[in-house]
């Protein structure tokens, strides 16, 4: 028997959008396994030697090697980046 988990940040429910956007990043890390090296303000280390900083704005900035990758407004999608 094949369980699929569904996932909970393509449907927002009222308790996630009152989350704050680093809460948010956290619980998406954790959702895909994407392990977490440190947190300091609103800097996020992970797996690969990644870093996402976090935006008042709700905006996630990749940095790789302290270069901007990107900035992520959808957090499935910065996550799927992180584990390609």
């Amino acid at each position: 028997m094949t369980h699929l988990i569904a996932n909970p940040f393509t449907n927002y429910s009222s308790s996630f959008i009152s989350m704050i956007p680093q809460e948010i990043l956290l619980a998406a890390l954790k959702f895909y396994q994407i392990d977490i090296v440190s947190v300091k303000d609103n800097h996020v280390k992970v797996q690969n030697k990644f870093e996402i900083e976090v935006e008042d704005n709700g905006l996630y900035k990749l940095f790789d090697d302290g270069y901007v990758v990107a900035p992520f407004d959808d957090i499935d999608e910065l996550c799927r980046f992180i584990l390609m």
